[in-house]
């Protein structure tokens, strides 16, 4: 039965690896009668490559006799898992014999048919009984070589017979081989191409004959690794459809020890013969190599991959993971520029695009633009990959704004609000007054003992970095409670007695309609304000600054007054008034974090950058707003999109749609076809075809 995963298959056969190479065969020992438990044993052995060897190509394949290569030899009549193993020596040039599971020469009469397989990187498999047939234990996935039903005798203790070893013979396709070099000996890899399927070697039926298994193409060729000559080697079977043809060749090769994925396009090529075909070194700039992580995300029961980085992305956090920025079924992508929250971007973003191919409702690979930019197997996401992931995995927002001095409450929307004034301890202190510009309280304020410098802001003089004075429509939205998107998160009410204290009143802003939880509050006193000695409108308002100059007297700033009313207007700096400090919930590094829940995966996450969206040219949300292209079109001729923000940062996976011209980044990933666990069960023959001949090597 075939593994369910390609990879551990791979790992196990890595222990056939790093033999050394021996002169060309067919190699037959000076004296093939070897004597063992009272008979001897006087095979031929030979064998016929399957691969020509086309001028030019600079691939090679384990072709010769190695030290320590087994031929398996089952001789029908004789039960499972009873066999010959011929091992070959490097130094004597000879093939030794090995009775094997208790054979005996009674076992064997005097004459009968026997088959012999060789598996050039299988040598450390074992023999074991499968309802009667023999299985080898891995099952072996590439080229092997057999010869099937072959008369032998047993005469006067001498076992005698001639094994010519061919590849088998297939139904459709041909074989074909390549190989890569940079590679790591003690990882696992695989090999996707769209054209070319894997070989299977399940065992041999109890009649002698070997089942001729060749998979889907496209899905997996494992690797082995041929230390000795140097090379990773691949041998699978060309898809009939594209032999002679011309067809675009991309590959993949999946490290799935380090997983990373390497993938090269090599273009339009034509293939009709059977060839060592070399596809270069994987760590040359011929190739990207990207690393993935793997949480445990399926859909339809099949595993998908996800990079680590944004497409055009250099680093997983800061400035430059947010990548580039794709308008939808744009395969072009551009950067935004500039420090954090003043950026410019070198493309305008305002024009829907046109001439992209769909598969169905989805983007096709020709105008994806991940699988423009890395080919192979990657893709952008489907909306269902989204959905996917957000179920095998438990995900937060991470602000990344660092620990802060000072309390501050999340409000659900952009900023966090100081819970006290500055100058307070507590939230139902008044605190101090200030001018604005100023940055030490003071008895008196009049213009005349005004020192500010009218730029100055006193919440970050006072407190430091990050903390701020609230813009206006900062002030404005946690007063009013609405967005520009008119949804009403906060309920705000005027408050006497506030804690029991007789006089102490205030206006309260409770979390209503808010995704970060109800009930959360922010508590503005009502200290009035101070004009020259005059403390005025103590206990029946609150008067707060903003940052906002009034711009026809850059001498005064706006005002936020709450209390039974709330409005706003300008005042001079230099009037005393509350401030109450905020400071921004989003970063360079804000983005969401997923840690995949399922055994096996909780040690595995992914970061996704709160790199925002470009919308004409104006950059939007970077730092607050995580939104990705998924390659679902709507119906309406929007694009689905997946999207979590710091204003929502408790929610992930709400599908929302995106005009298409806006630009926005694009995640990759990659997903494999993992066959039923049923799909080769032994015994089971699926047709291949025969290998012959071509001109067209790819000569790297």
């Amino acid at each position: 039965m075939k593994k369910l995963f390609y990879l551990i298959g791979a790992f196990l056969m890595l222990a056939a690896c790093g033999k050394n190479a021996v002169p060309d065969q067919p190699v037959i020992p000076d004296d093939p009668a070897e004597e063992i438990t009272g008979f001897k044993v006087s095979l031929t052995i030979s064998r016929t490559d399957a691969f020509g060897d086309e001028p030019g190509t600079k691939a090679t394949v384990k072709k010769d006799w190695a030290d320590g290569d087994i031929v398996f030899v089952f001789f029908q009549g004789v039960a499972a898992p009873k066999y010959l193993e011929m091992e070959y020596s490097g130094s004597t040039k000879k093939f030794t014999p090995s009775l094997k599971n208790g054979l005996a020469v009674s076992d064997l009469g005097s004459a009968g048919t026997m088959t012999a397989v060789y598996l050039p990187y299988g040598s450390s498999c074992d023999v074991v009984s499968n309802k009667g047939h023999f299985q080898f234990d891995p099952e072996y996935y590439g080229i092997y070589y057999l010869a099937e039903q072959v008369a032998y005798t047993c005469n006067s203790g001498v076992l005698s017979g001639k094994l010519n070893l061919a590849a088998p013979e297939l139904e459709s396709g041909k074989y074909i081989h390549f190989d890569a070099s940079g590679y790591d000996a003690a990882h696992a890899y695989t090999l996707y191409q769209d054209f070319v399927g894997e070989i299977l070697c399940t065992g041999v039926m109890a009649n002698g004959t070997v089942p001729s298994q060749v998979g889907t193409p496209g899905e997996g060729v494992l690797g082995y690794i041929d230390a000795a000559n140097g090379f990773l080697s691949f041998s699978g079977v060309l898809d009939a459809a594209v032999v002679g043809k011309n067809a675009d060749y991309q590959f993949s090769i999946n490290d799935e020890t380090a997983s990373v994925l390497y993938t090269r396009d090599a273009g339009n090529r034509t293939l009709s013969a059977s060839n060592y075909i070399g596809i270069g070194d994987i760590k040359s700039s011929k190739w990207n190599a990207t690393e993935y992580v793997d949480l445990g995300v399926k859909v339809d029961g099949d595993p998908v991959y996800w990079a680590t980085k944004n497409l055009g992305a250099t680093a997983e956090t800061g400035e430059a993971s947010w990548g580039n920025y794709y308008a939808w079924a744009e395969t072009t992508g551009y950067p935004v520029t500039g420090s954090f929250k003043n950026y410019s971007c070198e493309h305008t973003f305002d024009t829907e695009p046109s001439g992209y191919e769909l598969d169905g409702d989805y983007l096709a690979l020709a105008s994806d633009p991940a699988h423009a930019a890395l080919g192979g197997l990657w893709r952008t996401p489907t909306k269902e990959d989204f959905e996917a992931l957000a179920s095998a995995a438990t995900w937060e927002f991470d602000r990344a704004i660092g620990t802060v001095a000072h309390e501050y409450v999340d409000m659900g929307y952009h900023v966090g609000w100081a819970k006290y004034n500055l100058g307070a301890s507590s939230d139902h202190e008044p605190g101090a007054f200030y001018s604005w510009g100023e940055t030490a309280t003071k008895d008196g304020f009049w213009s005349t003992t005004y020192v500010g410098d009218h730029v100055t802001d006193p919440a970050t003089a006072i407190w430091g970095a990050p903390w701020r004075t609230p813009t206006r429509d900062e002030f404005r939205f946690l007063i009013s409670g609405y967005t520009d998107y008119n949804v009403n998160f906060y309920r705000g009410e005027w408050t006497t007695d506030m804690y029991g204290i007789s006089g102490f009143n205030g206006y309260s802003v409770m979390t209503d309609e808010n995704p970060v939880g109800f009930g959360k509050t922010v508590l503005l006193p009502a200290a009035g304000f101070i004009s020259g000695s005059a403390h005025k409108d103590n206990g029946s308002f609150g008067y707060y600054w903003t940052s906002m100059p009034y711009r026809v007297d850059e001498t005064h700033h706006f005002y936020y007054r709450v209390g039974s009313y709330c409005s706003y207007d300008e005042l001079s700096d230099s009037y005393g008034l509350s401030i109450r400090p905020v400071l921004d919930l989003g970063s360079v590094n804000a983005g969401v974090t997923f840690t995949g829940k399922n055994s096996g995966y909780t040690d595995k996450t992914l970061f996704l950058p709160a790199a925002g969206q470009v919308d004409g040219t104006n950059a939007e949300g970077q730092g607050f707003y995580v939104y990705y292209w998924s390659s679902k079109r709507t119906s309406d001729g929007n694009a689905w999109r997946c999207a979590s923000s710091n204003y929502y940062p408790s929610i992930w996976g709400e599908n929302t749609q995106g005009q298409m011209h806006a630009g926005l980044p694009v995640r990759p990933v990659f997903s494999l076809k993992v066959p039923p666990i049923e799909s080769y069960s032994f015994g089971d023959t699926v047709s291949g075809s025969d290998y012959s001949g071509g001109d067209d090597p790819f000569d790297f």
